[in-house]
Parts: C-alpha cells; sequence; structure tokens
C-alpha cells in the first residue's frame, strides 16, 4: 500500500506534465513580449485556474515533505538522473556502508532499500512553484483588469481615452477610464520624422490639466498605471473630381503612411465609387501641403499623378474638362491607450525561476538506493564522491 501511495505521490510531483500545463500561459507571455495579440482570454483563464490549482496542491506537499527526514520518495526523480555511481557488494558490505552514511547524515527508508540526507537544493522545488504561482497570478489579475484600444483626434477639444472599441478583461470598468487627452500642437511629418509629432495634454474629466508631454511615435505618457503610445500621423483629404458639370466623387481619403512612396509623398489612400466605376489614388507630401492624385474610370486613365496644391485659397486644379479639388484635408495623431502590464515583476520572477533551476542542476540530491540481486546488493547513488568517502572511511575504520 505505501509503495502504492509513493508512486502516486511521485506522478503527482513529477515535473513532465506540469510542464504541458505552462505550454499556454508561456506562449501567452511571448506573444505580449512581442506586442502581439495573445491566445483568447477564456482559454487562457480556465487554464491558469487548473494550473493553479496544481501548483498550490503541488506547493502543499513539498511544505509536508520539508518537515520529513525523507524528503524525496524511494521512486526515482528527474534530478537523480545524470552522473552517478553503480557498483554491486556483499550484503555484508551494504551493511556497513549503510552505517557509515548514517554517520554522514544519511536516513534510512523503505525497509533499508533507500537512503537520503537534507540538502538545500530540496527547496529549489518550492521556491520555482512560489515564483510560478506569483506569475500566474500577476498575469491573471493583468488578464482580467486589461484595457486596450486606439483613438485618433486632432487639435481641439479633449475626447475621453476609452470607446467602444477596445478591449478589456473581465474586470475592468466598463467606463474604461476616467481621463480625457486634449492635443495642444501637432508637428507635420517629414523626410526624416515620418510620423510627426503631438504636444498632448492629459485632464481629468473636470477638465483639469494632470500632465503635458510632446511624443514622437514610439513616445508614451505613463499616468495611473496606464500609458499613452504616440503611434503616427494621418490624414483626411476630402476628394471631389468633376467631369465637366457632372460629379464623379466626393469622398475622404484617408492618408497613411507609405513605405514605397514617391519622392516626398510619404502619405497614400485610395478610394472608389463604384457609381461610375472610378478609383483613385491620393499622395500628400505634408511638408509642401501638395496632393498629387490618379484616378481611373471605366478602366481609363483619367488623372495620372496630377499636383493638387492645399492652402493659401488655393485647393483646384483643371485638367482638360476634368476638375480636381481638395475640399477638405484633416490631420490625425493616432494613439494607443493601455494600461500597464507588470511585465518587470513577471520578468523578475522568470529570471529567478532560471537561476534557481541552475543551482538545483548544480545541488544534486543525496539518495542511494540498495536492490537485493540474487545474493548480491546492488547500490546506486546520486553522489559518487560523497560514497566512494564513506566507503573509504569503513575500510579504514575496519
Amino acid at each position: 500500500m505505501k509503495k502504492r501511495l509513493d508512486s502516486i505521490s511521485a506522478l503527482f510531483l513529477s515535473p513532465w506534465w506540469l510542464m504541458a500545463l505552462l505550454v499556454l500561459p508561456a506562449f501567452g507571455l511571448a506573444m505580449i513580449l512581442l506586442k502581439q495579440s495573445p491566445p483568447a482570454q477564456t482559454l487562457i483563464f480556465a487554464n491558469n485556474l487548473l494550473l493553479l490549482a496544481v501548483l498550490i496542491l503541488r506547493l502543499s506537499a513539498f511544505a509536508m515533505r520539508a518537515g520529513s527526514g525523507l524528503r524525496y520518495s524511494a521512486q526515482r526523480g528527474l534530478f537523480s538522473r545524470g552522473k552517478k555511481l553503480e557498483m554491486n557488494m556483499s550484503s555484508d558490505d551494504a551493511l556497513e556502508l549503510k552505517e557509515a552514511l548514517s554517520a554522514l547524515g544519511y536516513e534510512s527508508g523503505n525497509a533499508g532499500a533507500y537512503m537520503e540526507a537534507r540538502e538545500p537544493g530540496f527547496w529549489a522545488s518550492p521556491l520555482v512553484h512560489a515564483c510560478i504561482i506569483l506569475i500566474i497570478l500577476v498575469g491573471t489579475y493583468d488578464n482580467m483588469t486589461y484595457i486596450s484600444g486606439t483613438i485618433s483626434n486632432g487639435i481641439g477639444h479633449p475626447i475621453p481615452l476609452y470607446n467602444d472599441s477596445f478591449t478589456s478583461g473581465v474586470l475592468a470598468s466598463k467606463r474604461g477610464l476616467p481621463y480625457k487627452m486634449k492635443i495642444l500642437e501637432q508637428y507635420s511629418p517629414t523626410g526624416g520624422n515620418r510620423g510627426g509629432e503631438a504636444f498632448v495634454s492629459l485632464q481629468d474629466m473636470d477638465g483639469k490639466e494632470l500632465v503635458r508631454k510632446r511624443l514622437a511615435p514610439g513616445n508614451r505618457l505613463s499616468h495611473d498605471g496606464f500609458y499613452i503610445e504616440f503611434l503616427d500621423t494621418v490624414y483626411d483629404a476630402w476628394l471631389v473630381i468633376l467631369d465637366g458639370r457632372l460629379s464623379l466623387v466626393g469622398k475622404m481619403a484617408r492618408l497613411g503612411p507609405d513605405k514605397g512612396m514617391e519622392s516626398g509623398y510619404i502619405f497614400h489612400g485610395s478610394l472608389e465609387e463604384p457609381k461610375h466605376d472610378l478609383k483613385a489614388d491620393v499622395w500628400l507630401n505634408p511638408e509642401t501641403r501638395f496632393l498629387m492624385v490618379s484616378a481611373t474610370r471605366d478602366g481609363k486613365t483619367i488623372l495620372d499623378k496630377v499636383v493638387v496644391p492645399f492652402g493659401n485659397g488655393v485647393n483646384t486644379v483643371h485638367h482638360g474638362e476634368i476638375t480636381t479639388k481638395i475640399a477638405g484635408l484633416g490631420t490625425w495623431s493616432q494613439f494607443r491607450v493601455q494600461r500597464e502590464r507588470h511585465l518587470g515583476l513577471i520578468k523578475f520572477l522568470a529570471a529567478l525561476v532560471v537561476i534557481i533551476l541552475g543551482f538545483r542542476l548544480f545541488i544534486r540530491p543525496r539518495r542511494v538506493w540498495f536492490t537485493d540481486e540474487g545474493g548480491m546488493v546492488h547500490v546506486r547513488a546520486t553522489r559518487p564522491a560523497e560514497i566512494l568517502s564513506a566507503m573509504k572511511r569503513q575500510l579504514s575504520s575496519a
């Protein structure tokens, strides 16, 4: 019965199936560190609850074993592998070896077929479990209070730091963040800074300014456990194209940063008007405020990179029967708003786990097995040098 209980205990404390439960949280953490979308929150939450329950039970088992003379069972575990000593000896020599090991602090179990001595490496497993429990608790809290989304704003009135497009955890406030943001100044993108900049003011819901900061792409303004990250600048161009008196299109094109840009025209957008089978591409040079328009109608080119100025009362170009007009040009700054995760604490705990496991590899368990084999005793030990020292002591006292 005891042997069966030892086998069940060894299976429960085995690291292999625990590692399987760690795969999904580790994958989710990697996705967050790489700024990618993590797996579904419900799936991670269910996995984390199961993993947390298992870890707490395993930590309790280690705690109960800590005060025992035999902290390990006679079963051979993960850290019993590797460098070892195996030899055969007579029953009398084995008995004398056991006496010598007892003098070194070894205790006997399993009817004398197994001995072990205390060593500090035992605490590696409980400490690793405690660190992983903390990582899961912190990570689960972050997922449940998570708020993330993007907002766009131009110079003018402040806007709330939350809208219906935001994603949030089950414990996050449905009212979002109790703050507003106002853009005080926008700085146009240039060849060296294609994202532009924005000077922003963070305010409470009563309009009182809390902090202000000038942001370039990738810069953050942090406050009260969340941050506002400036992403880039985009433009809305209201394009009107006339064929004589016939209006072919009057729509807005969203212009975003263009990697394959024309010279100086670093923003690009497109639009369609199915009614007249019209397709148009619009480019913008934000330094000169000139736009360039190409358009096709019924598959035939009607505009081929026609440059249209905007500003100083000039916004229209005539090209034969075709009139191209930029009726409006709006500038918008885009931001990511997100509640801060405790990534610093999680990274520290993960590093601590690696250090503890490395320590465990160097501090091996002190364990010895004795197996009767036809009149001889087969001895297997995890610390060869210690066993050889005990044998020398045994010979010297003989």
